[in-house]
């Protein structure tokens, strides 16, 4: 309890803290990267996503519907972060993510899903979403999502935990930090999204599933002692 006190201390959250209103959230000073890794220890256990992954029905930047799960998810190593145009100008982070998106198809094998959900609907349509995900550079590996305000804190609560995690005054972890893992080997963590693109990748391949191995055994330890006749 008393790391967690700390932590809290350090946040400014006081025990019936409150999530900040958007307004309020916009006008804050951005997170420093080390408020944000204490944050993680809030925002959900980096290890799994507590409960059921929800299906709900999201639009995409392309106009296109889907279910989050269905066609997101399954299968797939996935990186979501939550996000605003908005609130870009307060802490930017798509630059970074366009960094890591060109460093996904330089390094890893397998395909990896960028998910981007937006928590301010009324202004973030996927008309504005596209327009946004065509100045970074957005690739088909990569998109916006908006949609009902109930599907998004869905979605925002399941990765973020955010319906048991009082925000810090100003400052929405959801916002600062990307959840990634592979939902096939039930495998999830947390990073701060403005952390150096290279070590972003770096933590996807922890969570990458992979093939076993082929070809006869090989026997492990040391040589066998050859004996002169």
């Amino acid at each position: 309890m008393t790391d967690r006190r700390n932590i809290l201390k350090g946040m400014g959250l006081g025990g019936g803290a409150m999530l900040t209103p958007m307004a309020g959230l916009l006008a804050a000073e951005a997170p420093s990267p080390e408020l944000l890794q204490s944050a993680a220890y809030l925002c959900g256990p980096g290890g799994r996503i507590p409960g059921d992954i929800p299906n709900v029905a999201l639009r995409t930047h392309a106009g296109r519907l889907v279910r989050f799960r269905e066609d997101l998810v399954d299968g797939r190593v996935v990186m979501l972060n939550c996000m605003s145009i908005a609130h870009e100008r307060v802490y930017p982070v798509a630059g970074n993510l366009a960094r890591v998106q060109r460093l996904i198809s330089e390094r890893l094998s397998s395909d990896v899903s960028m998910l981007s959900l937006s928590v301010d609907p009324r202004n973030d349509t996927p008309e504005a979403l596209s327009d946004f995900a065509r100045h970074h550079g957005a690739g088909a590996s990569w998109t916006f999502l908006t949609g009902p305000p109930l599907s998004i804190g869905a979605v925002r609560n399941t990765f973020y935990n955010m319906g048991n995690t009082p925000a810090a005054a100003g400052h929405d972890c959801a916002l600062g930090l990307i959840r990634y893992g592979n939902a096939g080997v039930g495998l999830w963590g947390a990073v701060p999204a403005q952390l150096d693109a290279a070590q972003i990748v770096d933590r996807l391949t922890w969570v990458q599933r992979r093939d076993p191995p082929s070809g006869p055994s090989k026997r492990r330890g040391p040589n066998p002692r050859t004996f002169m006749t």
